[in-house]
């Protein structure tokens, strides 16, 4: 998931408002992944040689669905969380569901919410009403105006800042991790997410998301007009930056 290490991040401090976020525990065979993911950075970091396999701990597989944890390593330049939220995106039939605290999209996955909204599948996007970073904040409302013509619902969540960072497309199949829908998460960052079709965990999922639209606020076509045009302008210079936001 997306939880932090700190006293802000646990609603000890409440720097940004109430900060919510989700994380998910996986337990067996999958969890090997993140091992494997984790000694490849370590040993890229250290310059120390290890034996991977000395740390695998192998479990039977039960079920019949999948977990599947992925994630980035520097000398990979593949983008895996970019191209699976594409899929996911063009795949859905009936609804996307996605949390994201930061929404500053390439030209591709733009375009994908926008044609599936207009294709009547039920887009609907939670992002933070109290910003952590305010530019980038403002970055973020540019792509909201862009994409709410189409049809696609996108609501703030009033308390404060939302840091979870999931998808869930139909109800059948979710990512959920690190990467932010940005440039900077999907292009340069090393992330690490996870995968499912788990139709238990993804109800868990599909219930996070329902209850925090319970305590957020959409945005209308008629708030996005209100701003006025040196704001306008000004997000206008700041979006020229999206690349390396």
């Amino acid at each position: 998931g997306g939880i932090n290490i700190g006293d802000e991040y646990t609603n000890k401090k409440k720097v940004f408002g109430y900060w919510h976020d989700a994380g998910i525990m996986i337990e067996g065979e999958a969890v090997w992944s993140f091992t494997a993911l984790f000694l490849e950075n370590w040993i890229y970091s250290t310059k120390k040689e290890e034996k991977i396999e000395n740390y695998h701990i192998k479990h039977s597989v039960h079920g019949n669905y999948q977990y599947i944890p992925f994630g980035d390593i520097p000398v990979d330049k593949s983008l895996t969380a970019r191209s699976i939220y594409l899929h996911l995106i063009n795949d859905a039939k009936k609804s996307i569901y996605i949390t994201a605290p930061y929404l500053i999209l390439d030209t591709e996955i733009s375009s994908a919410l926008k044609l599936a909204a207009a294709s009547g599948v039920d887009v609907n996007i939670i992002i933070p009403a109290i910003p952590d970073k305010r530019l980038v904040y403002m970055v973020s409302e540019s792509y909201v105006q862009e994409l709410i013509p189409y049809g696609v619902k996108i609501y703030k969540f009033s308390p404060g800042f939302i840091h979870s960072k999931m998808i869930i497309c139909d109800e059948k199949v979710a990512m959920i991790g690190t990467s932010n829908l940005d440039f900077r998460s999907l292009y340069m960052h090393l992330e690490n997410n996870l995968w499912l079709n788990d139709p238990n965990t993804i109800k868990d999922m599909s219930k996070y998301f329902k209850e925090t639209l319970n305590y957020s606020k959409q945005i209308t076509k008629e708030a996005i007009k209100k701003r006025n045009i040196i704001y306008r302008v000004f997000q206008a210079v700041l979006r020229t930056f999206s690349p390396l936001l």
